[in-house]
């Protein structure tokens, strides 16, 4: 195990994978074997066999769902397997890490393409609740504004974009923003009702 990581972390993914493999042969039952073999087909590019490894880490060791359910679930993603994905993902906030601010993004962006869109506001939401660092806020605030725009409440939009500057988030990300901003900004100001006296 020891050296299949050491390799693993060396970029030697090939001799990893191999001492993940005997690691297998020698303790079935140890998830550690699994999860490295995972990491490695991951590594590679093999996502199949990724995903089966990461299944034989949760099948032979139940506690190795807080490690691996949340990798299967970005790789179902990433293979476009979206009921797939919001299950693991789902699983994964539900029961083991409910902060986590990935997570919360993934799951959102996964809604929002089978538009779930009131779930997925709820997860855009919670991102700005527990992100730090204010990258992934600007990221949902970008969501939400879409989801409002796509249901023709500019109002909602514009407020939503407006959100940055009242949380005090200045990053380069907020850029991305203002092409939205003015977009509102101009459709607010086109259906403010006139009264001619």
């Amino acid at each position: 195990m020891t050296r299949g990581q050491l390799y693993f972390d060396k970029g030697k993914i090939e001799q990893a994978l191999s001492d993940f493999g005997e690691v297998q042969c020698l303790s079935p039952k140890l998830a550690a074997g699994y999860i490295g073999a995972g990491n490695c087909f991951e590594a590679l590019g093999d996502i199949e066999k990724a995903i089966k490894s990461y299944s034989g880490a949760m099948e032979v060791d139940g506690n190795a769902k807080s490690e691996v359910l949340f990798k299967r679930g970005k790789l179902y993603y990433n293979m476009n397997e979206r009921e797939l994905a919001i299950k693991d993902i789902s699983e994964y906030i539900g029961k083991i890490e409910s902060t986590n601010v990935e997570a919360l993004l993934l799951l959102g962006k996964l809604q929002k393409k089978t538009e779930d869109l009131n779930n997925a506001l709820i997860n855009f939401e919670q991102v700005i609740k527990y992100d730090k660092e204010g990258k992934a806020t600007i990221t949902a605030i970008t969501k939400i504004a879409k989801i409002k725009l796509k249901e023709k409440d500019f109002y909602g939009a514009h407020h939503t974009l407006q959100r940055p500057t009242v949380l005090n988030i200045i990053t380069v990300d907020t850029k991305k923003l203002k092409n939205y901003l003015t977009l509102t900004e101009a459709v607010t100001s086109f259906n403010v009702p006139r009264y001619f006296t």
